[in-house]
């Protein structure tokens, strides 16, 4: 393979965000594809600037588009792709996936991975998950079972976010302009679960939980966490963890913050027609839905979510989170917009662990809304 056209990518450490890709790429003929990892919390909030000095192909969280946008380092998906290309892409796509990766009118990135906030639980200690966001906090109440639900800084954030939309049922979200009654209720639902969850939510991202969750027969539920859908695989850890849609407030699961990530594309890529290629090939409902999911890839393709022998294989969770994804929020991505997550998650945290008081930070959340320019 010395003599081909060398592309080095970067994604995040965890089976789901690497072995799909490491798969498909072994087969791959055009180009030989390096992969090389970040952190779970640096595939949202590390440099798109600092990426695309080092790396030709990277994977990304759409909310960093605006910066990965106005970094000027990275080639726009119209400049590769046709127009017929582009939408092939969308007509696979799931839900708001595809334009998620959209900003100043312009795809930067391509969707490749599909996700969102949903319920898991281990069926040997939770037989049947609540389908109500009141049905939860009665269950926690009853102490039927132990729940956890990742609360480090963004992931506190996008639980807010989704109890946030669930509540006012539009996926339009003006936060700096939304009254603080609504904001208040919505920190205080929030507060009311937290009273119930685990210690280990307070510092822990998904991975945290759903490996404690496979490890050990004491935490049986968590009714907000990004599917990772691996973990339903038999053999896949100690435990089978099933999947399921998010816990509403209306008929529908609408409002969970949609997860998943897209594949951008560097200036420093010296093999195009390789990398078209490439990107054509890797999110093509063939690839999808064979050697990316086998390889512990979370595929963003409709087909791969609607196969039989996929669904077979991973317990239902494609299926029975379906509708979760197609109804689910997609979160702001201007510039800067990583930075007010976190930091919007820091001071959710801040006033679960501390006692704080709902009003106080929901002015402290418009205040930084604000800031940042967070109006639509």
């Amino acid at each position: 393979m010395s003599d081909l056209c060398v592309l080095e990518g970067n994604t995040w450490d965890d089976v789901r965000g690497v072995g799909g890709l490491q798969a498909a790429s072994s087969k791959y003929v055009q180009a030989e594809v390096r992969w090389h990892t970040r952190s779970l919390r640096d595939f949202t909030m590390r440099s798109p600037t600092e990426l695309a000095e080092k790396y030709d192909i990277i994977v990304m969280d759409y909310p960093a588009v605006g910066d990965l946008a106005a970094s000027g380092m990275y080639i726009p998906m119209d400049q590769l792709l046709t127009e017929q290309d582009l939408r092939i892409v969308e007509n696979g796509s799931i839900g708001g996936a595809f334009r998620s990766y959209f900003f100043g009118g312009r795809s930067w990135a391509l969707p490749l991975d599909l996700s969102a906030q949903v319920s898991a639980y281990r069926p040997d200690l939770l037989s049947d998950p609540p389908r109500s966001f009141s049905s939860v906090i009665n269950l926690l109440k009853k102490k039927e079972v132990v729940a956890a639900v990742p609360l480090s800084p963004l992931h506190a954030h996008s639980t807010f976010l989704t109890l946030l939309v669930n509540s006012i049922g539009t996926s339009e979200l003006p936060f700096a302009n939304l009254q603080d009654a609504i904001l208040v209720k919505t920190l205080e639902e929030l507060r009311s679960l937290s009273d119930y969850l685990h210690p280990m939510s307070f510092t822990s991202d998904p991975i945290d939980v759903l490996d404690e969750m496979a490890k050990r027969d004491e935490i049986g539920y968590s009714p907000f966490i990004y599917g990772y859908f691996n973990y339903s695989r038999q053999g896949y850890k100690e435990k089978v963890i099933l999947f399921d849609d998010l816990p509403s407030k209306t008929y529908v699961p609408k409002g969970s913050v949609l997860g998943g990530a897209g594949i951008a594309v560097s200036k420093r890529v010296k093999c195009i027609p390789q990398v078209i290629d490439f990107l054509k090939w890797i999110t093509s409902p063939q690839v999808q839905s064979s050697i990316y999911v086998t390889g512990g890839g979370q595929p963003f393709h409709v087909k791969a979510w609607l196969d039989e022998r996929i669904n077979l294989s991973f317990n239902n969770a494609f299926l029975n989170t379906l509708s979760t994804m197609v109804h689910a929020y997609v979160r702001p991505n201007f510039p800067g917009f990583v930075t007010l997550h976190e930091r919007s998650g820091e001071l959710i945290l801040s006033m679960l662990m501390e006692n704080g008081k709902p009003e106080e930070t929901a002015k402290e959340l418009k205040t930084l809304a604000q800031k940042w320019g967070w109006r639509s």
